[in-house]
């Protein structure tokens, strides 16, 4: 089912090994589906195409740990006040960047 959405939305050709493991998650009609990549650039090159899905139910990011999104939660705020000052501001999986330095 991966192969063949990967293949139709997001134009992007997976062979046998490209896939570590791949399950659903929870109970239901609308289950989450967690895809474990063998290569890290075969992920990347994914998440990349993922704005090919844009407009649709279907929605592509990275599965971020609850410490991680915890972290990413108390350092929202400093990103929103840094973007009101006009600086660049991003947040990478648990680090702030403000102008390209983390603080």
């Amino acid at each position: 089912m991966v192969k063949a959405f990967v293949k139709d939305k997001l134009q992007t050709e997976l062979n046998p090994f490209d896939i570590y493991r791949s399950h659903r998650l929870g109970k239901g009609k609308n289950r989450p589906i967690i895809v474990k990549f063998a290569f890290h650039k075969r992920k990347e090159e994914i998440l990349k195409n993922a704005y090919r899905v844009k407009g649709t139910p279907v929605r592509i990011s990275e599965d971020i740990s609850f410490a991680v999104r915890t972290i990413r939660r108390e350092l929202n705020g400093y990103r929103i006040q840094a973007k009101e000052r006009g600086q660049r501001a991003r947040l990478q999986l648990d680090k702030l960047y403000i102008d390209g330095k983390i603080t």
